[in-house]
């Protein structure tokens, strides 16, 4: 025969019955049970944008000889903005848009007038994963005109470049790491379009007052001027 003592406490269950709520012994419903939150997971939201921008108007003038003159405007209006994935450390996200809108006009003696006008657009991206981790990953892609960043002399081009990255460092140690490739393409219109790819490994290895360290790449050009390819490795 069990004598029931007054300091043992018991939850009372029915068959049937929601499952008591272990700390308290109150019956938890089975309605409330679902809107318990399973834990703090990942969760894959944007952060609030950041925004930038910035709008600039260029006038350029070119005296060149035997009395040749060359007048260019630029009207250049530039967004940015950046964001994380649900943490900073995680994920980061950059990204920018440019518009270019340009007047050129050439004036020579005796007289002899050309105009015209044209336009381009820019942009950028990057995302960055586990930025400041041991095992950082980036990417970039960048697409600009070189009317866009000032250049007045020689002739007109668009680039592209594309940069991809990974790097790496064990728990302990201060041994690093790490892979990166770069590919750009420079389009120069009817002077021709050149691309070049290029694959980077470097491993630095620590050891007790000494270091080795280690770097290769490969780099290949290609060019095609009026309809001719050619490569150089």
């Amino acid at each position: 025969m069990l004598m029931r003592s007054p300091d043992a406490v018991a939850a009372a269950y029915v068959p049937g019955a929601p499952p008591p709520d272990p700390p308290t012994g109150a019956a938890v419903r089975a309605d409330t049970a679902a809107e318990i939150p399973a834990g703090e997971g990942i969760r894959w939201e944007l952060a609030p944008l950041r925004w930038s921008g910035s709008t600039a108007l260029d006038g350029r003038v070119v005296r060149l000889g035997q009395g040749t003159r060359s007048m260019q405007m630029f009207l250049q209006n530039e967004v940015d903005v950046s964001t994380h994935v649900w943490q900073p450390w995680f994920v980061q996200l950059r990204a920018g848009l440019g518009t270019l809108s340009g007047q050129d006009s050439t004036r020579s003696a005796p007289g002899g007038q050309s105009a015209n006008s044209s336009s381009s657009l820019t942009g950028r991206f990057a995302v960055s994963v586990f930025p400041v981790s041991r095992f950082p990953f980036e990417m970039r892609v960048d697409v600009n005109d070189s009317r866009a960043r000032g250049d007045t002399l020689g002739t007109d081009y668009r680039s592209r470049r594309v940069s991809l990255s990974q790097a790496y460092s064990p728990e302990t140690g201060s041994d690093r790491y790490s892979l990166n490739f770069d590919s750009s393409r420079l389009d120069a219109g009817a002077n021709g379009i050149d691309v070049v790819n290029n694959l980077r490994g470097t491993a630095l290895r620590q050891f007790d007052g000494h270091s080795i360290e280690v770097s290769g790449q490969v780099t290949g050009n290609q060019r095609t001027d009026n309809g001719n390819s050619s490569r150089l490795a």
